[in-house]
């Protein structure tokens, strides 16, 4: 799509009744609601409830009283938040035809996801609204890079990626001694756990200056960095199968499906990974905590650590650790006194993200990660994303194969109600 066109189409609108535009596989807009909903709620609970289950399994233990006390009412909780964002969509987007008159380009899903998103949000527990924001600016950023490179308003960097990920991680790093409540910074305590293990809360330095490379002798060394790189990648490519495997289990997949994890030769490059990033990380802080001060050292060798990306390229892992640290860096420079704080920054970045992401899945779907289309259209059935892309063409919206699963039908029950 050409930016001009793109640009045009924002003037352009359609007539269209709601239901031929936003739910053409149901007539009435109640009906279409009420099928959304079911859809959502029960997908919501899957997605919720094992993942509340297994976080609270592993950091406490099996304890039934603790399950109904904290994990049910969280689950709840988050379970309300997807199942309200998921399902307003459609009542907000059929109310905006009915006021305006006809579909306008934003008028269609950006501006009601971002009503839909706005009040689901405050639904969320409080805890997980920063984790949801920085995750929903990962996608929408994403998104929004690649559709300025398929205009050729931007141009790919070669091993960009990688680039970006030595600078989040350096930042990252940097920070494990001060920032110790993040959930990203305590996940990459946990891999570096031999050099920043905690006690009573706080970080005990074992490495004082001048010192190391005594205590590690280079056999010593040597086998030190091969022990993390076994374990880290256990845990890479045991989590990354398991967790394909507990995906697959609640779709529905036969047994002799779920072993294919197992093999699939990603889950192997991303246990590489973590072992070359572990590795990397304790022999480059070996050498510069001779001559550097902890904090110093700890950025140079998460800087040289980020290499490891070379093994298994992920812009999506990359794009969400520079996102973490750019919000570490805006908090060091408010702490300094800088730059102001701004309240509840939160709830619109993540209302304009969400509606982006959105927005771009219905007009630019090849735009979006594939694992985010993937999960919309679980989420809902399909149903996110079966628009009358034939009609909204006129407005912008780009044919795609992702489409093709779902418009049969909806195509079919047009044909219908025109004859």
């Amino acid at each position: 799509m050409s930016l001009s066109r793109n640009v045009t189409s924002g003037w352009r609108s359609l007539d269209d009744q709601c239901w031929e535009i936003c739910h053409p596989w149901d007539e009435s807009c109640r009906s279409a609601a009420f099928r959304i909903f079911c859809v959502v709620l029960p997908r919501s609970v899957r997605v919720y409830l094992p993942l509340y289950l297994l976080s609270d399994l592993a950091r406490h233990g099996f304890d039934v009283r603790r399950v109904f006390t904290h994990v049910l009412p969280n689950a709840v909780q988050s379970t309300t938040f997807l199942t309200v964002q998921g399902s307003l969509l459609f009542p907000f987007s059929c109310l905006l035809r009915r006021l305006l008159g006809r579909f306008y380009v934003h008028t269609v899903v950006f501006v009601p996801m971002l009503f839909s998103s706005f009040l689901g949000f405050f639904l969320e527990r409080s805890g997980r609204r920063p984790p949801l924001t920085s995750y929903m600016l990962m996608e929408a950023t994403y998104g929004l890079y690649h559709s300025l490179k398929s205009r050729g308003i931007l141009k790919s960097l070669p091993n960009g990626e990688v680039a970006l990920f030595s600078f989040a991680l350096s930042v990252l790093c940097y920070s494990m001694e001060h920032n110790g409540k993040d959930l990203s910074i305590s996940l990459l305590r946990f891999l570096l756990n031999p050099y920043f293990p905690v006690v009573n809360g706080s970080i005990v330095k074992l490495l004082s200056r001048n010192t190391l490379l005594a205590h590690y002798p280079k056999t010593a060394l040597i086998l030190s960095v091969a022990e993390t790189c076994g374990w880290s990648f256990l845990i890479g490519y045991c989590g990354r199968s398991l967790s394909s495997m507990v995906t697959m289990l609640l779709r529905g997949k036969t047994f002799s499906n779920l072993m294919k994890p197992w093999l699939h030769k990603n889950n192997v490059q991303f246990g590489l990974f973590l072992a070359a990033l572990t590795g990397i990380y304790k022999l480059s802080l070996a050498v510069f905590r001779q001559f550097l001060p902890l904090s110093k050292a700890s950025l140079l060798a998460g800087a040289f650590a980020g290499v490891s990306m070379l093994i298994s390229k992920s812009p999506l892992t990359a794009l969400y650790g520079a996102i973490k640290a750019v919000e570490i860096i805006y908090w060091k420079v408010v702490g300094a006194g800088w730059l102001p704080v701004v309240p509840h920054a939160s709830l619109p970045m993540y209302s304009l993200a969400t509606a982006t992401a959105i927005h771009l899945m219905l007009f630019e779907p090849d735009s979006v990660s594939k694992p985010y289309w993937n999960f919309i259209t679980h989420l809902t059935g399909g149903r996110g994303t079966d628009f009358n892309i034939k009609r909204l063409h006129s407005l912008g919206a780009a044919f795609s194969k992702r489409h093709s699963k779902y418009a049969t039908e909806s195509e079919d029950h047009l044909k219908q109600h025109m004859t």
